[in-house]
């Protein structure tokens, strides 16, 4: 009778989904819930490439596999129709959902609220988007101990480039805003120069090189994300004072936890991905389950990682055969 009922939701679900594309006179691609293996939740990702997006997704389905519960995992490639995604899990009858910080689905984010759904972001927040928790990282606290650990190891006193994909995030402008505060204290640390990656190595080099020939005595370096934190040691390699230059990056990735080993790279502020997904799912269980109230934000602990300590904390993502969903609403 339940998988009878099951079935029957989806397809009004799909009627409903295909009626509101002809309104609009476009196709509307929906999402493939499997009848015969309903989910629960529902956690959206810009991609499975990148190495934090698969954490993420690793440690939702870890949550999933230990709890017992089932999250469907969605590629939500065009972040113009994030509303649309959400109204398809909405639809489609999710009982919560998980994705990446945003204020362009209030709208939308308001309706799931209002319905009971609980909308969780990671990465980045956006409390006046209504959305019903925060799971991840202090973003000003994360720039401050950027701050912190570059002059415990250059000293007081020296120039400094800074990187990031693109100062317009908002959880760079946190960051950055985090690591300036902290070096008002330490006048005679000056930043020569915010370089952008825009997600781009070439980009990366391109600057680095430019900003090395306007100031070529730089004694610290600091990547707060993006391809910095995973090439800054290549292009070091051609720079001249290496060994006694400062490099503090955010993510502990394969290439990163490499420059470690090195001794290419004195620090790296470790965010747990994984552990952002599986927080999410457990919220999302208790609330389901036992009726507990989601707090408004869980601030995951930092972990600075070093040459001396970088065994406790080297990981793998286990290759999974997970099923993503992808398409464009």
């Amino acid at each position: 009778m339940k998988e009878k009922l099951i079935k029957t939701s989806f397809v009004v679900f799909l009627f409903l989904t295909a009626l509101s594309a002809l309104t609009l006179g476009v196709e509307h691609e929906t999402l493939d819930t499997a009848a015969q293996s309903p989910y629960r939740y529902v956690f959206l990702a810009p991609n499975k490439e990148e190495e934090y997006w698969a954490e993420v997704a690793s440690g939702v389905k870890a949550q999933d596999q230990e709890e017992g519960s089932d999250t469907l995992l969605v590629q939500d490639k065009n972040e113009n129709l994030i509303a649309n995604y959400l109204m398809d899990a909405r639809l489609s009858g999710a009982k919560g959902v998980i994705l990446k910080g945003t204020n362009e689905a209030n709208e939308e984010i308001q309706k799931m609220t209002e319905e009971g759904i609980p909308v969780i972001f990671y990465n980045s927040d956006f409390p006046e988007s209504g959305r019903t928790a925060y799971v991840g990282h202090d973003n000003y606290e994360i720039g401050r101990l950027s701050g912190e650990l570059l002059v415990q190891t250059m000293g007081e006193k020296g120039s400094v480039f800074v990187f990031a994909r693109t100062y317009l995030a908002s959880t760079m402008k946190d960051r950055l805003r985090g690591f300036l505060d902290y070096l008002k204290d330490y006048p005679h640390v000056q930043t020569a120069d915010f370089i952008e990656d825009r997600g781009n190595l070439l980009t990366l080099r391109e600057a680095f090189y430019a900003a090395l020939e306007k100031e070529d005595k730089i004694q610290g370096m600091v990547s707060f994300g993006g391809m910095a934190t995973d090439h800054l040691g290549d292009l070091l390699e051609n720079v001249d004072g290496k060994e006694e230059m400062a490099v503090i990056v955010t993510d502990l990735s394969d290439n990163s936890a490499a420059m470690l080993e090195k001794g290419v790279y004195d620090a790296v502020i470790s965010l747990d991905a994984s552990e952002i997904g599986r927080k999410a799912v457990e919220l999302l269980n208790a609330h389901d389950r036992e009726g507990k109230e989601l707090p408004s934000e869980v601030m995951l602990d930092l972990k600075v990682v070093t040459k001396e300590n970088l065994p406790e904390y080297l990981f793998h993502i286990e290759e999974k055969d997970w099923e993503w969903n992808s398409y464009e609403p």
